[in-house]
Order: C-alpha cells, then structure tokens, then sequence
C-alpha cells in the first residue's frame, strides 16, 4: 500500500513540474512575469482591445511602424495585439488575435500585410528584413 501512495506522489510531483515547466517555453506566461508597468497600458477606445484584460497587457515593443503588446482576454487565452502608431505618437488601425497556450505559434496581420508571428521558442530565427522583439515576436515587414 505504502509503494502505491509513493508511486501516486511522484507521479503528481512529476504532472505539475511538466505543467510548470510548459509556461517557461515563452509561449505567453514568461511575458506576463514582469510587473506592469505605465508603457504596458493598450490604446483607449479600440474596439480591438474590448475584451482583452487591462492588467494582463505588457509592451514587447516598436518595429515596422507599429506598436505590439501581449496580453490575455476574458477566457484567458494570449493575444497578440498592434496598433499602427502615426506621426506625432497617435497609435491607429488597432487588431488583436488570441490562441490557447498550447506551445504552437500564431501570427496577427493587418490591412497593409505587416505581421507579427509568436513563436513558441524564444530566439527563433528570423527571416531576413524581420525583426524580432522580446524572444518571441518576429515582426515580418509587408511585402
């Protein structure tokens, strides 16, 4: 009986190092690790951002004329977010796209064919003329 409780223990030890283990791939927890900060805030008055959680939002940064965030919406799923910014800073032509945290990768692509593709591995490589931001984001010019 003893060797059965033993054996059930390790296995669950085992179940939660592996689902721990999971969020450090980057495919979207290891971005909402740092604190949030003022920066992360997404753009006011986009119907884009409606269902997305305000306090999940976390810069990635700026390439391609646009700006990218993380963040998760109300199902807790990641998204990637963009807004064009504009002369003067104005950020514009806002789109989101959200995906389950499976370890796959996804992409979000606007009007004018400027794409930013999550990679489920940080560091990937980057095709040339693309840009990577924060491990994971390859930001692809249009063509």
């Amino acid at each position: 009986m003893r060797t059965r409780a033993t054996l059930l223990a390790t296995t669950l030890a085992i179940a939660v190092l592996g689902t721990t283990a999971g969020c450090s791939f980057g495919w979207g927890p290891s971005v909402f690790e740092d604190e949030q900060v003022a920066a992360d805030a997404l753009p006011d008055g986009q119907e884009a951002v409606d269902t997305l959680a305000p306090e999940s939002s976390r810069l990635l940064g700026d390439a391609e004329g646009s700006r990218w965030w993380a963040a998760r919406n109300g199902a807790g799923e990641f998204c990637l977010v963009k807004a064009v910014v504009r002369t003067g800073g104005a950020l514009d032509d806002v789109f989101s796209g959200c995906g389950g945290d499976e370890g796959g990768g996804m992409s979000v692509e606007d009007g004018d064919g400027v794409r930013g593709t999550w990679s489920a591995v940080a560091d990937p490589e980057v095709p040339a003329g693309s840009t990577l931001l924060r491990e994971h984001l390859i930001v692809t010019p249009a063509p």
